[in-house]
C-alpha cells in the first residue's frame, strides 16, 4: 500500500526485487520502475522540450534537469527513444525532427557561414570565442555539418565536394599524395591529414606506403531538401 501512495503521490516508484512483478493501475513498467501514464506523459514533454536545443543535452544534464532517480530517469529516456521522440548519439540526447527546426539564430548563422566557406570550412583551432565553437561542435552532433580531427568543420554540402573530388566516379585504385591533395582543393597543409583520415575511416581510402588509395568510389548525393 504504501509503494501505491507513493507511485501516485510522486508519479513513480522504485519497487524492491519482492515486488518487482507489482501491477499497478494506469502505470507503465519497467523492470522495478513503475512512472503512472499521466506523469510519464509530464516527464515526456519535459525532456524533449529541454533536449529540443542546438546540440540537444548530455546525459549528465538530462538527468539534473529532469531531477529523477537514475532508474526512472533510464525508463523515460527509454521511453522516449522508442517511441521516436528523442534519439540518442554518444550520450546525447536529441530531438527527432529536421534538426534545422531546433536551430538558434547564432547556429543558423554559423551554418550559413560554413556553407559560404565551401571546401575550406572553418579551422575551429584557431576561433578564440568559445561559444562559437561549442556552437559548431553541436552542428556537427546534430549531423548538420562534419569534424574532422584537424580540427576543421565543414557543412555537409562541402564535405561530399570533397569526398566526390577525391574519391568520385573513375578514381578507383587512384593513389593520393598529400601534395596532390593540396593541389586538388586548394588549401593548406593543416587540414589534409584530417581529411584522409575521416576518408579512411568512412571506408574509401586506405594507407600503403606514402600514399592514400581509393578503394571506394563515392556515389552522387542528391541535393538537400529543404
Amino acid at each position: 500500500a504504501l509503494y501505491s501512495v507513493n507511485l501516485r503521490v510522486n508519479g513513480w516508484v522504485i519497487l524492491p526485487p519482492t515486488l518487482r512483478n507489482e501491477e499497478f493501475e494506469d502505470s507503465e513498467a519497467s523492470g522495478s520502475v513503475r512512472i503512472m501514464q499521466k506523469a510519464l506523459g509530464h516527464f515526456s514533454k519535459k525532456m524533449r522540450n529541454a533536449c529540443a536545443q542546438p546540440g540537444g543535452l548530455d546525459r549528465d544534464a538530462a538527468r539534473e534537469r529532469m531531477a529523477l532517480p537514475q532508474p526512472v530517469f533510464e525508463m523515460l529516456a527509454q521511453h522516449l527513444i522508442q517511441d521516436g521522440t528523442l534519439r540518442k548519439k554518444d550520450s546525447w540526447y536529441l530531438p527527432v525532427g529536421n534538426p534545422k527546426e531546433f536551430l538558434s539564430p547564432l547556429a543558423k548563422s554559423l551554418l550559413d557561414r560554413l556553407e559560404t566557406a565551401g571546401l575550406s570550412g572553418i579551422d575551429i583551432s584557431i576561433e578564440k570565442n568559445e561559444v562559437l565553437k561549442k556552437t559548431l561542435t553541436d552542428l556537427v552532433r546534430m549531423d548538420l555539418a562534419v569534424q574532422t580531427e584537424s580540427p576543421w568543420v565543414y557543412a555537409n554540402s562541402a564535405w561530399a565536394g570533397i569526398r566526390r573530388t577525391l574519391c568520385g566516379r573513375g578514381t578507383l585504385g587512384k593513389a593520393w599524395k598529400i601534395a596532390e591533395v593540396k593541389e586538388e582543393l586548394q588549401c593548406s597543409r593543416k587540414p589534409l591529414l584530417g581529411i584522409l583520415n575521416l576518408l579512411e575511416s568512412e571506408g574509401y581510402v586506405e594507407w600503403r606506403e606514402d600514399c592514400r588509395v581509393v578503394i571506394q568510389e563515392a556515389e552522387d548525393e542528391p541535393p538537400e531538401s529543404d
